[in-house]
């Protein structure tokens, strides 16, 4: 038998933090953020909120703008971690790609979120996504560059 864990539902708290005298710079509270999914750039904060990408400014945590609704599992095994990875101009999340200024869904190639298991961003310019089969067997790392 599997193990799965169902996503924890439920506000979320993002906070900057200056790391050399500890002063909370910004706090917000979001309807929700799945695990694995805040990533930063020099000017953004994204996250997965359960539904959609959602976009803060880094500098004082206002919003920018939310995607469109994007497929998602309810219930994730405990071997998944749904990570989002900003890469140049798109964020990627788990076969699903939006533009990081906008948030227009763009795709990435790489089919529906729910055949995917986990993007990463690989030290050789290649988004790394790893598929999974319908029967739930064969992990293997399919490189894509833009």
């Amino acid at each position: 038998a599997a193990l799965v864990y169902t996503t924890p539902e439920g506000p979320r708290r993002i906070a900057a933090i200056d790391a050399a005298n500890g002063t909370v710079l910004w706090q917000t509270t979001q309807p929700g953020v799945l695990p694995c999914t805040l990533a930063v750039d020099a000017r953004r904060v994204l996250f997965f909120d359960g539904e959609a990408v959602a976009c803060l400014d880094r500098r004082d945590g206002g919003k920018l703008w939310r995607s469109e609704k994007l497929a998602r599992r309810k219930v994730i095994p405990t071997y998944y971690a749904p990570t989002l990875v900003i890469y140049e101009g798109l964020a990627f999340f788990a076969g699903d790609a939006v533009d990081k200024k906008s948030g227009s869904h763009v795709s990435a190639g790489t089919g529906s979120h729910s055949d995917w298991d986990e993007s990463a961003c690989a030290p050789d310019s290649c988004i790394w996504a790893y598929p999974r089969r319908k029967d739930g067997s064969d992990f293997s790392g399919t490189c894509s560059k833009q």
